[in-house]
């Protein structure tokens, strides 16, 4: 799993635990799926879905910012739910959303844009919410001078121009071998 990828699970994993202190039934994923493919039931509680959309451009590779999409589905579960009704369990599932944002686990989200179903497809709604994460620690550089092993040698270091095999005796000893 790269870098990424286990911080957009991390914050999926957040968000999950966040929506399930009120909402113990409510899914949280990473995966697109079309409404169809859940249940009314889970719609009716609501889903949660979290997508990657990029990164934004930055210098620092250990300020990096994640471009994440965030959308709800809901649905009125009443044979006769009207508009108003949709539009409640939107604002309902927005606010989890939005108190997310401001719990410690999401305090690294920002919320740019919401917009809702506008209740045009009652009694099943919708709302997507542009986001921003960050910033996050997001370096691929592993420190390839560790291989694991416990150092039990001597270290040096010099400046230059006395450096090399001829100023050896010029070199500062750092670290003393603690093993010998």
């Amino acid at each position: 799993m790269n870098m990424t990828d286990q911080v957009m699970e991390e914050l999926r994993t957040n968000l999950e635990a966040y929506v399930h202190q009120t909402d113990p039934e409510q899914l949280v994923t990473r995966e697109w799926r079309d409404r169809d493919h859940y249940k009314k039931e889970q719609r009716n509680i609501g889903i949660h879905a979290l997508l990657y959309r990029g990164e934004m451009s930055s210098d620092n590779p250990y300020a990096s910012t994640i471009k994440v999409l965030i959308y709800g589905l809901t649905r009125v579960h009443q044979k006769n739910g009207d508009g108003l009704q949709l539009e409640q369990q939107e604002l309902a599932m927005i606010q989890q959303l939005k108190g997310f944002t401001q719990s410690d686990a999401g305090a690294l989200v920002r919320i740019n844009n919401i917009v809702t179903s506008l209740q045009v497809e009652c009694p099943e709604g919708w709302y997507m919410a542009e986001c921003e994460y960050g910033p996050l620690d997001l370096s691929i550089n592993e420190n390839r001078w560790d291989d694991g092993r416990e150092f039990t040698g001597n270290m040096y270091a010099s400046r230059e121009p006395e450096i090399g095999a001829a100023h050896k005796d010029d070199y500062t000893h750092l670290l003393e071998n603690d093993h010998d």
